[in-house]
């Protein structure tokens, strides 16, 4: 899982591609192509017959010329760097590596590979998650660069695509959704496989509250803090618990106010903020004050 960066209006598939290699990693990549090579037996022909281009399975072997555990030689590195879709330098050329992606279906074709590959040696998919894809909309404004998007996921989406998952999250409205991944050609192949996870109302934020405290408190070591007395006892209430019951009530109200922000990451963060202004003000339990300290 990535988030996508800030983009450019002629900023291309690498934007995203380059995070997720630099997520999965060389030892990954090398690990990966070394079992893909002892099931297969010929890297570039199994490839090749999974549907990845020539130059993407040409350029994927060239992992197989390293060992599991022990630093890569510099062909390794410069094809880790030909697939994330960065300018070859003066000394590829020698490694059979002579040009840089450009091409909608050569970035396509990388992270087949490596979904082909993961597939063959795992026995199931990988699946890409690029978060906060509304920052799409800037690529929109330039005609070449959405058709290349368009073409790129145009390729994901297909139903002939069994190598590897690909999600993108963001948030918005349904019907405001950038063309790069929700132009008719794509809506098309996505089907009915596009969700809309609408803002928790207040029940709900209870109930998320209520599942997250659950999970990951250990309600014994609190009762433990409480009778020990580091804890104040007048002010703790279990079923409140890490508030006081007023400023639980406080916090759950502020997500009916601001629907927008109703959603678990944000509840999340809010309670980690909450969290860290308790203990440095030097309480076990969060009140009132520290709410207004988070504008809450």
């Amino acid at each position: 899982m990535i988030e996508v960066g800030d983009l450019e209006r002629k900023s291309r598939f690498d934007a995203l591609v380059r995070p997720f290699l630099d997520a999965l990693g060389v030892p990954f990549l090398v690990s990966l192509a070394e079992q893909y090579l002892k099931l297969k037996g010929n890297t570039v022909k199994a490839l090749r017959e999974a549907g990845v281009s020539d130059y993407i399975a040409t350029t994927v072997s060239k992992f197989n010329l390293a060992v599991t555990g022990e630093t890569p030689p510099a062909v390794v590195m410069d094809a880790f760097q030909i697939l994330q879709g960065r300018k070859p330098g003066p000394g590829f050329a020698s490694n059979g590596l002579g040009f840089q992606l450009t091409e909608s279906r050569e970035f396509f074709s990388v992270l087949c590979a490596i979904g082909e590959m993961y597939r063959a040696v795992h026995g199931h998919r990988l699946v890409f998650v690029a978060d906060e894809a509304a920052r799409l909309e800037e690529v929109d404004n330039d005609e070449a660069t959405l058709a290349h998007w368009i073409a790129v996921n145009r390729d994901i989406f297909d139903d002939k695509n069994n190598s590897f998952g690909f999600i993108y999250t963001l948030t918005g409205k349904a019907n405001r959704l950038p063309r790069a991944i929700w132009d008719p050609q794509i809506q098309n192949r996505i089907g009915q496989s596009a969700f809309e996870l609408r803002n928790l109302a207040r029940p709900d934020v209870e109930q998320y509250l209520t599942k997250l405290i659950d999970f990951l408190v250990d309600k014994s070591k609190v009762n433990s803090l409480v009778n020990a007395g580091t804890i104040d006892k007048d002010k703790f209430n279990l079923q409140s618990y890490p508030f006081i019951t007023p400023a639980r009530d406080r916090f759950v109200d502020f997500f009916q106010r601001s629907q927008e922000n109703a959603k678990p990451r944000d509840i999340s963060d809010r309670l980690d903020l909450l969290g860290f202004i308790a203990i440095k003000s030097g309480s076990r339990l969060i009140d009132d004050k520290c709410l207004e300290k988070a504008n809450m």
